[in-house]
């Protein structure tokens, strides 16, 4: 199903994400001469701290989608079957009604 690729390729997109921001606060804080073009290391951990925290976000808000979205077809599912139970209780009870005329 397409919209399952989609949601997977965007699962793995915010989870790479993580994964390099993540790599380069490692790389940051352990070799912070190493980084010359990032004078202001505070600002740039700070900046692969945000970039981890909205990617943490998206994958929250996917995982939300997803537990609404079974929520709504097991609510469907069950609304069905408390209709389809109660027609059958209805074709038993006139059965039972002609029965006995």
């Amino acid at each position: 199903m397409l919209s399952q690729q989609i949601v997977m390729a965007l699962r793995r997109k915010y989870e790479a994400e993580i994964d390099c921001a993540r790599t380069n606060v490692q790389v940051y804080l352990e070799h912070p001469a190493g980084v010359a073009e990032h004078p202001d290391i505070i600002s740039s951990v700070d900046t692969q701290i945000q970039i981890v925290a909205e990617a943490r976000d998206k994958l929250q808000e996917i995982e939300d989608m997803e537990m609404q979205q079974i929520h709504q077809m097991t609510t469907r599912d069950s609304d069905q079957q408390l209709v389809d139970h109660n027609h059958q209780k209805e074709g038993n009870g006139n059965q039972k009604e002609g029965n006995g005329k």
